[in-house]
């Protein structure tokens, strides 16, 4: 059975972490978080984190290093992995989405999962105060070995339709079908 592999991006408040859980409890995926990992590794937020002079010594060759080493041994042990970050820029997603391990390029079906939310309701989620910093940094996705899903999420209606819609594209296989890997 070929893992999977989703990369979710958007602003933050777009609902990636709704969507990344619902994908981990529902569809058997393991989730990965930037936002989570960045805390358990240095106790800080991205806020927080930001405001570091080695900020980006951190981030990027500590934490997303470490976030794409996991993705791909997840992979290679026949794990569905979904991956929960804001991935604003194509160069962060590029190695997100990629699957080399080892010198060998795992196979995989592979979506770029894009949320996006009216500027308006963004201003009623958690971290308004993020958008205009956001907006600096944000690309529209490039094509890629990849699929790229984009969905409107600005209400209650609008994440039951992509959890609907992911539920058909990516059935549940259970966390099992790749965890039974380890053991052999």
């Amino acid at each position: 059975m070929v893992p999977r592999l989703a990369v979710l991006s958007g602003f933050p408040g777009s609902g990636k972490t709704c969507v990344a859980s619902f994908m981990a409890k529902e569809l058997g995926y393991l989730r990965l978080s930037s936002d989570e990992t960045r805390y358990m590794l240095f106790q800080k937020n991205y806020v927080e984190l930001k405001k570091m002079p080695d900020r980006e010594h951190l981030e990027f060759d500590i934490l997303f290093p470490l976030i794409d080493q996991c993705k791909t041994f997840l992979l290679y042990k026949g794990c569905d992995v979904v991956i929960d970050s804001s991935a604003p820029k194509n160069w962060i997603r590029k190695p997100l989405l990629d699957t080399e391990y080892g010198g060998d390029i795992i196979k995989a079906d592979k979506a770029l999962i894009i949320l996006d939310v009216d500027k308006e309701v963004l201003m009623t989620r958690p971290h308004p105060e993020a958008i205009e910093e956001w907006e600096k940094y944000w690309q529209e996705p490039v094509e890629g070995d990849y699929q790229i899903l984009r969905y409107k999420n600005n209400s209650e209606e609008d994440l039951a339709s992509i959890k609907n819609d992911l539920r058909r594209r990516f059935p549940p296989r259970g966390m099992q079908a790749g965890l039974e890997m380890f053991m052999t």
